[in-house]
């Protein structure tokens, strides 16, 4: 039985160590080749949302004011992806971002993270790898509803 957890972070920044936070995280949980669950929170750490990063991720000030305190969004998608294997597009940008938020309120982060970067440059070194694939299904940075449309949960 293979379980994986896809996650994705928008942050206001770039780096924890130079003041980024995470302003929302999502995550779907893949078992047996199929998606079985999804989760997704803004959060409000009570940072500075830059107009570059709401023209990217769509997220504005006001809707990061009015979430719920990071502590309370790490400490529930901690719970949600338990044990599973992270992956993520670019995982050393997301695992920075989960150990650094899960750092703040003492959850273990020992996950391993497979980074779909890395895999796509093997299998496609011949193919510019840069950002999210291109096909979005929206105007923003934000995969959730990408995800989901072309890989349908069960009903």
């Amino acid at each position: 039985m293979t379980r994986y957890a896809i996650i994705d972070f928008e942050t206001n920044g770039l780096m924890p160590d130079s003041g980024g936070r995470a302003i929302e995280v999502a995550a779907v949980l893949v078992q047996d080749n199929r998606i079985v669950d999804s989760w997704q929170s803004l959060m409000n750490p009570d940072v500075r949302v830059p107009p570059f990063i709401t023209a990217l991720t769509g997220i504005t000030p006001l809707m990061v004011r009015t979430s719920p305190p990071p502590e309370k969004v790490m400490a529930e998608i901690a719970a949600f992806v338990g044990d599973a294997t992270m992956v993520a597009h670019n995982a050393s940008f997301d695992r920075k971002f989960w150990q650094y938020e899960l750092g703040r309120i003492g959850v273990p982060c020992a996950h391993e993270f497979l980074c779909t970067v890395l895999l796509a440059r093997r299998l496609y070194p011949w193919a510019p790898i840069t950002n999210w694939p291109r096909w979005s299904t929206c105007t923003t940075s934000r995969w959730m509803v990408d995800i989901t449309v072309r890989w349908p949960m069960p009903a």
